[in-house]
């Protein structure tokens, strides 16, 4: 299915009419997104920051950090609560929004694309995007730590190949969502003890968008 094939009939503010933009901020498992935007709140104190994944869960009565559950759950389930969710989004007033997520799914070895028609209510999207050895060492301490569990990413593949491809495939799809939408579209690197230098990045993006 390609994304004209997905309904769109529903109608779209322009940003005047709702005098703010939505942010989606897109990368891999591990890359570093909410610690992203943590700090980029910190910059920005009038932004309001969505973690995409704890909210769908909350939309979809799935216990908090069950990211197997939440994989395992039927695309229509999860399409209509992104799209309800995106909706509600882009229909706040006077507060700019960074919802995190992800461009491709990644469960057991196995990448798929995550595109439907809840990207058309954004206004911009990003890709971070990191050095694999350091996804993957900011991927196992989440583990061992149990900031993030029931995460069933790696199976036989070797890991860093994997991030890598996941990676490469998550900027086919913004690309390709941001062409059929027209959105425009940035890739931020987010690179190893230089989180302040990567959020102010973010933040400049925000206020150009003002």
């Amino acid at each position: 299915m390609n994304i004209r094939d997905y309904p769109l009939e529903f109608k779209l503010l322009t940003k005047k009419e709702k005098n703010m933009s939505l942010f989606f901020i897109g990368g891999v498992n591990g890359v570093g997104k909410t610690s992203i935007i943590r700090e980029v709140v910190t910059i920005s104190p009038s932004v309001l920051a969505v973690d995409g994944a704890k909210e769908l869960m909350k939309r979809l009565n799935i216990n908090n950090d069950n990211y197997d559950k939440l994989r395992n759950m039927p695309d229509e389930l999860v399409e209509k609560a992104l799209i309800s969710l995106f909706r509600l989004l882009s229909q706040r007033k006077n507060k700019d929004v960074l919802i995190t997520g992800h461009y491709v799914k990644i469960f057991n070895d196995k990448i798929t694309p995550s595109i439907g028609p809840w990207y058309r209510y954004c206004d911009v999207l990003m890709l971070i995007y990191s050095n694999p050895e350091a996804i993957i060492r900011h991927i196992f301490y989440d583990e061992v730590s149990k900031k993030r569990i029931g995460r069933s990413l790696f199976k036989k593949t070797q890991p860093s190949i994997l991030i890598k491809d996941a990676q490469i495939k998550s900027a086919e799809v913004m690309t390709k969502i941001a062409k059929e939408f027209k959105i425009p579209f940035y890739y931020i690197k987010n690179i190893e003890n230089r989180l302040e230098e990567v959020s102010w990045q973010i933040s400049k993006i925000i206020k150009e968008r003002l």
